[in-house]
């Protein structure tokens, strides 16, 4: 499968998401039940173009980090941009963060 693509920008991005939009989405990802195996594929195409290059994190290092993902994923941290729904959806970030955690 190709990479996804994204583009850097600052959130919040999407004009009508507000902090109390902002966390209760990520209590809708925590509801969610993720798939690794489907978490890992999305790791490939979304995450590792940094994360396995050295410019981010390693993905064994990350998993010290696995129960903040969905906040880091939509909200950025440090150098990461976020990706916001239309480039990962809730069950994505879900996905990706089973995935990370079970490394």
């Amino acid at each position: 499968a190709p990479r996804l693509t994204w583009t850097a920008v600052t959130w919040p991005g999407d004009p009508d998401f507000n902090a109390e939009a902002f966390e209760a989405e990520l209590e809708t990802i925590e509801k969610l039940r993720g798939n690794a195996v489907r978490g890992r594929e999305l790791f490939d195409r979304a995450c590792a173009p940094c994360h396995d290059t050295g410019i981010g994190p390693a993905t064994r290092l990350l998993k010290r980090k696995a129960a903040q993902l969905p906040r880091i994923v939509r909200a950025g941290e440090e150098s990461m941009p976020f990706f916001s729904r239309d480039k990962l959806t809730d069950q994505d970030v879900a996905d990706v963060q089973e995935f990370v955690a079970a490394q």
